[in-house]
């Protein structure tokens, strides 16, 4: 059981380290959670499982967007 929880908590702070600048805010507006509750849970701290989800889930969705983002423009600009 530690072991899962241990991969999880890595996988999430490996998720935090790729967000982009500003995400912590989108967070907070996505989820409707405080910065702090997003914080913790973005540091690996435990936190109610629907809330993990829900960051979770946007955070993906936001990495997403950055990376189509990030890509159209490179493509624009060859």
């Amino acid at each position: 059981l530690n072991v899962n929880t241990m991969q999880n908590n890595t996988k999430i702070m490996e998720l935090k380290k790729n967000l982009p600048l500003g995400s912590i805010t989108e967070l907070k507006n996505r989820t409707g959670l405080v910065k702090q509750t997003i914080n913790n849970i973005l540091s690996g701290k435990p936190g109610r499982l629907n809330n993990v989800i829900k960051v979770v889930q946007e955070s993906e969705k936001i990495l997403k967007e950055f990376k189509d983002c990030t890509e159209n423009n490179n493509e624009q600009k060859n």
